[in-house]
């Protein structure tokens, strides 16, 4: 997951789109990922947990809200949401991750590290 601030964007990978449409089904998840800069949090959501509203409150505080809707749409690389000011698109992950090791995802129902 990378923020671009001058374009007020955040890049996340197809592996973080996965990541955070799996925490949406773990009961004990945040459901959130943060980026490396610490200046951006991505929190899925249910599609019935959000307004417009929500949205803009949350992005305000450094956290794009996105929902199981928009990660659904954020599925192809190339893809992009609006989010509240913020643009988010995938990439691949073979881009993102070519000159550093991916993140550790932590999924708490089953303990797990990504």
């Amino acid at each position: 997951m990378k923020w671009i601030e001058a374009t007020q964007t955040v890049e996340l990978t197809q592996r973080n789109v996965t990541a955070l449409a799996d925490k949406l089904d773990d009961p004990l998840s945040c459901r959130t990922l943060v980026t490396d800069c610490r200046r951006i949090a991505v929190c899925s959501i249910e599609d019935s947990d959000c307004t417009v509203r929500d949205k803009a409150a949350a992005a305000s505080t450094g956290i794009v809200r996105l929902t199981r809707s928009d990660l659904a749409a954020l599925a192809s690389p190339g893809a992009a949401v609006a989010a509240a000011g913020v643009t988010v698109v995938t990439v691949q992950d073979k881009d993102h991750y070519g000159d550093r090791a991916p993140g550790t995802v932590y999924m708490p129902s089953t303990e797990e590290y990504r």
